[in-house]
């Protein structure tokens, strides 16, 4: 990130646009699924508890790095950063040289908070980089976890943008990949599709401008035996 810097698009302000990225990672390997993830790109389960019962229930994987939540709120300010709430959303805050600051940083130097991410740990924020502590004021470091997958009641994991789950709750997203297998079995049709296009049209709905909005669904398949694969 540092090496791409020079390059990087500028925003209007002439400032190089370095917000990094949220990244939700899950390896399947027999039947275990590895996890790690930063910021708000959920990872969900869809469990199926009774099988004489259709009903899959949505069980969220992961936990959003949000700036509110008490442990990240500690570590950011810890590391002398802040968080404020803006337009009803709690943001990490940027602060840097006023604009029109010329020159080497001092004491007097005029410092700008700007309330920025919304979320707490992201890959490549190089804005929230301090040299004199060396650390991110917005986490790199992943979460991450392990979860033993049973083949006679998991059905699905869903990993999706924040632009996904704004729109669409886990438990409807989960049902809506039911539905979709049920009824679209015979032609093969994208749960993934199905999801960000549902997604994006509540979005139009509501007359916003869509967040990113993306989608992996992966269909577990029932196994009688644990060598067999768990996923195509």
């Amino acid at each position: 990130m540092w090496k791409k810097l020079p390059e990087w698009p500028k925003t209007l302000t002439g400032l190089p646009s370095t917000s990094g990225t949220t990244a939700s990672v899950v390896v399947l390997r027999g039947n275990r699924m590895y996890v790690a993830h930063v910021g708000d790109s959920a990872v969900v389960l869809g469990v199926q508890d009774d099988p004489s019962v259709p009903f899959i229930k949505a069980v969220e994987v992961t936990q959003d790095h949000k700036p509110e939540l008490p442990k990240e709120r500690e570590r950011i300010e810890g590391l002398g950063g802040s968080v404020i709430k803006k337009s009803g959303v709690n943001r990490v805050v940027w602060k840097r040289p006023r604009l029109s600051h010329n020159g080497p940083v001092r004491r007097s130097t005029v410092i700008d908070q700007i309330p920025f991410l919304a979320v707490a740990r992201a890959l490549g924020d190089l804005w929230s980089y301090d040299f004199y502590s060396g650390e991110f004021v917005v986490s790199p470091e992943p979460d991450t976890n392990v979860v033993v997958l049973d083949p006679s009641k998991h059905r699905y994991i869903i990993l999706g943008s924040d632009g996904l789950w704004n729109m669409v709750p886990p438990q409807e997203a989960i049902s809506m990949c039911q539905n979709n297998d049920e009824e679209m079995a015979s032609c093969g049709g994208s749960s993934a599709r199905q999801l960000v296009g549902h997604a994006l049209l509540r979005w139009r709905q509501r007359m916003l401008r869509a967040d990113n909005t993306s989608a992996i669904v992966i269909t577990l398949l029932e196994t009688e035996s644990s060598q067999e694969p768990l996923h195509h």
